[in-house]
């Protein structure tokens, strides 16, 4: 039997052997560069400097076969073609091995060559000189991921203390493999986030889209590179609130932060377009939007995308034009077209009256009819054609008021309501892209809000021109505040404007939409 100690109490021979291999076993843990390299060090040192034929570590495979992956010593060629399971149903399963990868215990055979546990490996170990082993659990986070074997010439080679240290060397591999492990998935992991994060980048310069992410509320503003890019800046520099107001300018930047303020507060979600100044003294378009959400610690965050819409916005402008030329052809095949074909029609219902008095007195009264009808035609074709043609002849104010007027000549109520609001206070085209916001609003609670009354109302404020219109009907889904072709049609013409624009709850009940065109403060 293999000595615990000397009679001094110190240490034997073997055992300070053993006390070694654990301090090399644990070097050889922090310096080993590959899996591979770590175990066939491990078993070298175990054969070298533990006084053993062989050792070996193996490691079990998903399908619960073990796979010796190392060993060294001079009985090497003891585990050629070894198969170990961990199913005890199986033949290789009933050894050693097989009951460390099911239990988790360590099995000491001091005499394996008449150890029934090991029969099947006895005319084996005849031939490599083995006479005694241990076999011993590897545990990394879980379950028995292996097992470390170390053999003997010796029969009764392992005492009690000697297993205690081998016990140790195997808990020290199997937090070594199990930390090389997670190292390697965070390596993988790192390094597919890496391949990610540069395919987004490589698709976010292709699309000229930027990300960008603001908290509140402290204001804090951070960016990607590609934003640095699609804003025209030198390459590396960092977001912050100064270099994006030398980018839009002052107004921008405060539209910019009123609509940030809005979708913090879960009025809107962000999306405006801001003009923007190049490095060359063009003008850019800058597209900003985004959600906010609320923070654990009470704040928000904003995130969300800038992208380059210059194009887009030319193309819009075009098409825009295109519009308008056809409402033109349109208003005068109106007026000149239908216009003739009413006015003559108008002419021969009245002849038609007058003849029908004279020779048919009982047609007499359909014939007024048709007369009357012919009437009420051409008066609509006149109002359809002046009012394409001169919705804000008389300025922006006068068109609202007839706007109210015509809604409740339809079945609800309207009113509008102007407050120190000039008509040069705004351009032409500016009281077009109110006023077509206004009709939209208007058309969206007439068809959707099953509401009683509706209210505009355009006011002057500090450094903002305010159009508001509310209802007091059923309010909005929130599905369509980014899906309704109206309300994308409203964002876009507010985007033209640089404005700003709210749509949702109208106090209990029914829609606001509001938008604040900014404007100069007046003087005096």
């Amino acid at each position: 039997m293999a000595e615990d100690g000397a009679a001094d109490g110190q240490p034997s021979r073997g055992l300070e052997r053993l006390y070694t291999t654990l301090s090399r076993t644990n070097r050889a843990l922090a310096r080993a560069s590959s899996e591979h390299e770590l175990l066939d060090e491990i078993c070298r040192i175990a054969v070298d400097h533990g006084g053993f034929v062989l050792a070996t570590v193996g490691l079990v495979s998903p399908d619960g076969w073990l796979r010796t992956l190392v060993g060294a010593g001079p009985a090497h060629g003891y585990t050629d073609d070894l198969r170990i399971a961990r199913d005890a149903a199986l033949a290789e399963g009933r050894g050693p091995g097989g009951h460390v990868l099911r239990t988790g215990e360590p099995v000491v055979l001091n005499d394996f060559l008449e150890d029934e546990r090991s029969r099947a490996w006895h005319e084996r170990a005849r031939r490599f000189g083995i006479r005694s082993s241990v076999a011993l659990p590897l545990i990394g986070d879980g379950p028995v991921i292996g097992v470390f074997g170390v053999y003997s010439a010796n029969p009764g080679h392992f005492g009690a203390r000697e297993v205690a240290l081998l016990e140790d060397i195997a808990i020290d591999i199997g937090l070594g493999l199990a930390a090389r492990a997670r190292v390697a998935a965070l390596e993988q992991i790192t390094a597919e986030r890496a391949r990610l994060l540069e395919q987004l980048r490589a698709i976010s310069l292709a699309a000229r889209v930027g990300v960008f992410r603001i908290t509140l509320p402290d204001w804090s503003l951070w960016w990607t590179g590609v934003t640095s890019a699609v804003a025209d800046l030198s390459p590396g520099v960092a977001g912050s609130w100064e270099v994006l107001g030398a980018v839009v300018g002052a107004g921008g930047l405060a539209a910019l932060r009123t609509a940030i303020e809005e979708a913090a507060h879960g009025q809107a979600e962000l999306d405006l377009d801001l003009a923007a100044q190049r490095r060359d003294g063009s003008t850019q378009w800058l597209r900003i939007s985004g959600r906010a959400q609320a923070l654990p610690d009470g704040g928000t965050e904003v995130n969300g995308v800038i992208e380059d819409v210059s194009d887009r916005r030319l193309l819009a402008v075009q098409l825009e034009h295109a519009a308008a030329v056809e409402r033109q052809r349109l208003v005068s095949d109106l007026h000149d077209n239908l216009g003739q074909v009413l006015t003559a029609g108008a002419y021969l219902a009245a002849a038609f009256r007058r003849r029908a008095g004279r020779e048919a007195p009982a047609l007499a009264a359909d014939a007024t009819d048709i007369e009357a009808a012919f009437s009420d035609a051409q008066k609509l074709c006149r109002d359809l054609s002046h009012g394409m043609l001169d919705d804000l002849g008389e300025g922006l104010t006068h068109a609202l008021g007839k706007l109210a007027t015509r809604t409740t000549a339809a079945g609800v109520r309207c009113t509008f309501r102007s407050s120190a609001v000039a008509d040069d206070d705004l351009s032409r085209e500016q009281c077009l892209e109110l006023y077509r916001i206004a009709q939209e609003g208007v058309t969206n609670a007439l068809k959707h809000a099953r509401c009683r009354l509706i209210e505009i109302e355009l006011a002057r404020e500090p450094d903002a021109i305010a159009l508001e219109v509310r209802d007091d009907g059923v309010g909005i889904d929130p599905a369509r505040l980014s899906d309704g072709l109206g309300m994308r049609t409203m964002r876009y013409r507010a985007a033209r404007l640089g404005a700003t624009v709210a749509i949702g709850l109208s106090g209990r009940a029914g829609t606001r939409v509001r938008l604040a065109v900014p404007a100069e403060p007046r003087r005096g």
